[in-house]
């Protein structure tokens, strides 16, 4: 029984001699079945730990058990798996099991934001940094109906947003038509890329007012100051064309204007 303990003990050392924290753990009796937890299940050093923690319980019994097992040359790929991990992190992390995961798997949740509680809702909005996946809008759109509900302007992710994402997003909240913030990006959203030069290009610039126009159009009455802005430098764009719609003119002057004593 010494001879084997004095070997085991020699071939413990170089083994985790990077691994201060597993040493420590396992060199404590009250830790040493908790840091036998940390080992992959059916290595060979969950084999030598297992059978070093019985041999130094005293538990001779266990360990010769433990030492009469074939090792195995391959691990069991059932205990290494997706769904172990998974197993293992909900486990260690009860209440948030999805703070442990990254990568492809974190933004594979996503896939069920319909099941999302509150609490996991608000921790995807606080640490997601890619908007080019189905679920974000439903995210976005349940952050905004919390009980404690997130402002549109506090959204990390609104500036990434495409202009289809907005339209999504505001088919889920029709409310976001009230908000500023909101109108404002997705005027801005709605702008061709760097290749329109609206200046050279005057057909492409009126086009993009008209697209404009009929956004604001759809507005509350809250908007018309913004209402205005849009339609008087659509109508002023139109009129260097040589047209005058007079629909949109007339909509414009029906805009309510503030009195000045």
């Amino acid at each position: 029984m010494r001879k084997t303990l004095f070997l085991l003990l020699l071939a413990w050392l170089p083994l985790q001699a990077d691994d201060d924290s597993f040493r420590e753990k396992f060199a404590d009796p009250a830790t040493r079945v908790a840091a036998l937890e940390d080992l992959v299940p059916g290595s060979r050093e969950m084999y030598f730990h297992t059978a070093l923690a019985a041999q130094l319980a005293g538990r001779e019994a266990e360990f010769r058990q433990t030492m009469a097992r074939s090792l195995p040359t391959t691990i069991d790929p059932g205990l290494i798996s997706e769904a172990a991990f998974e197993r293992e992190a909900a486990k260690r992390n009860a209440e948030r099991p999805y703070s442990r995961t990254s990568g492809d798997r974190l933004l594979r949740e996503l896939e069920n934001v319909g099941q999302f509680d509150d609490v996991k809702v608000r921790w995807f909005i606080e640490h997601l940094d890619r908007v080019d996946l189905p679920g974000v809008v439903p995210l976005l759109a349940r952050a905004m109906k919390l009980e404690r509900p997130v402002k549109f302007a506090d959204l990390p992710q609104r500036e990434k947003l495409t202009s289809s994402q907005l339209a999504d997003l505001l088919v889920l909240q029709p409310k976001l038509l009230a908000d500023r913030d909101f109108d404002l990006l997705y005027l801005f959203k709605l702008r061709p890329g760097a290749e329109v030069d609206f200046e050279r290009n005057l057909a492409a610039h009126a086009a993009h007012l008209v697209n404009c126009r009929d956004f604001v159009m759809t507005l509350p009455p809250a908007m018309n100051s913004l209402k205005a802005h849009v339609l008087f430098h659509h109508l002023r764009l139109q009129r260097d064309l040589g047209n005058f719609p007079k629909d949109d003119f007339l909509a414009f002057l029906a805009l309510p204007r503030t009195r000045h004593p």
